[in-house]
């Protein structure tokens, strides 16, 4: 048949006609394969992008209530253990103020009885309370750095500080003269003071200022051994005398707990890592794998499908491009033109391809022919 293709009649032609037509039919439907199979292709993996996200989060979700379940137990600890030792400090604190009250209880008691000897020499000697004071033997006794600064600093408020807050805020207005008469007078009542103390009481009462200096310096000497005593006893770390040894217990039980608790966190994790997660993962893709299972065999389906179409196209184009386009030429091969062709053959039974081909062309020249002196025609 192929090679006296154009000698046959018109049941060769007609046969021409549904390759043709099968071969349109079958590009057509690849196109639908195409698309189906790319849509089936988006979902799947929309599908197991949805699985794998979803297997993350619960995964994430999971390990965290475990961590957060173990945390809330490490906090309960931890809080527990806080109170016992704000309790051990308080109990520890009290009981070191008592000592530290025991051991400088004769310096106080000594001290105290000090004031009270000052306190007699004062009304014995008729002596002012301003002798009783670290200001007074600093202005008239210094021996002592600090004395120095005192009066220095004394000096500084009495000649300076005073006279000047006075001219600022009573006497602003009246310019220099009245803030050098303001500190000739505060300086002369200062030295005033001064000369009366010094005669009044200082060369008057000799003996009793001496006496309440020694008495001042013993209550000083006191008072540093009792500072002594008191960083000695803070800064021992041997808590033994204070009988703490409940709270300790307390205290190590729970940290027993926290190690024991901490542990088995770390071993929660690494099984929930190792094993708990793996299992969450088979429940998720069970739970999807019905459903993952019917897209796959569908695309399997479509793709099986469009595979054996683009083979059926293939053959068909091989098959009309060897056995039919070399005698009728591609531009007859189109169901339109092999109809026009099959219709001359029925009008003429007794031809064959070739001569209706000719025929067919014939009448597609006069139609042309006709068209062109139409157009030519409408155009004058």
């Amino acid at each position: 048949m192929e090679n006296n293709i154009l000698s046959s009649g018109i049941e060769a032609i007609e046969s021409i006609k549904q390759e043709v037509i099968m071969l349109n039919d079958a590009k057509s439907r690849v196109e639908t394969l195409k698309a189906d199979e790319n849509h089936l292709q988006k979902e799947l993996q929309i599908l197991e992008k949805s699985i794998e996200d979803e297997i993350t989060l619960t995964t994430k979700k999971r390990k965290k209530e475990v961590e957060e379940a173990y945390d809330s137990q490490l906090s309960a600890l931890k809080e527990k253990k806080k109170k016992i030792k704000d309790k051990r400090q308080k109990n520890k604190s009290k009981k070191v103020n008592n000592r530290i009250a025991d051991e400088t209880s004769l310096l106080i008691e000594e001290n105290r009885q000090i004031n009270k000897e000052i306190k007699r020499v004062l009304k014995q000697d008729k002596v002012p309370r301003l002798v009783n004071t670290r200001l007074f033997y600093a202005v008239y006794k210094p021996k002592e750095i600090v004395d120095i600064l005192i009066i220095i600093s004394t000096f500084i408020i009495a000649l300076l500080l005073i006279p000047s807050a006075v001219y600022y805020f009573l006497y602003k207005d009246g310019g220099i003269k009245a803030l050098i008469t303001i500190y000739f007078i505060d300086a002369g009542f200062f030295t005033f003071i001064y000369l009366l103390l010094q005669h009044f009481v200082k060369e008057k009462h000799p003996e009793a200022i001496d006496k309440i200096k020694g008495l001042r310096n013993d209550i000083k000497s006191n008072k540093k051994i009792i500072r002594m005593i008191k960083k000695k006893i803070v800064k021992d770390k041997d808590d033994s005398p204070y009988g703490l040894e409940k709270f300790d217990k307390e205290i190590g039980e729970i940290e027993k707990d926290e190690m024991a608790l901490n542990k088995d966190k770390k071993d929660a994790i690494i099984e929930f890592t190792n094993n708990t997660s793996k299992v969450i993962a088979v429940d998720i893709n069970n739970f999807y794998s019905e459903k993952l299972q019917l897209l796959n065999d569908e695309y399997k389906e479509k793709y099986e499908e469009l595979r054996s179409v683009e083979d059926r196209i293939k053959n068909l184009t091989v098959n009309i491009a060897k056995n039919y386009e070399p005698y009728m030429g591609n531009d007859l091969l189109n169901v339109d033109k092999l109809d026009g062709i099959i219709l001359i053959m029925k009008e003429n039974p007794t031809i064959n391809i070739s001569e209706a081909i000719n025929l067919y062309k014939n009448q597609e020249a006069i139609r042309n022919q006709e068209v062109t002196a139409n157009q030519e025609t409408k155009e004058e």
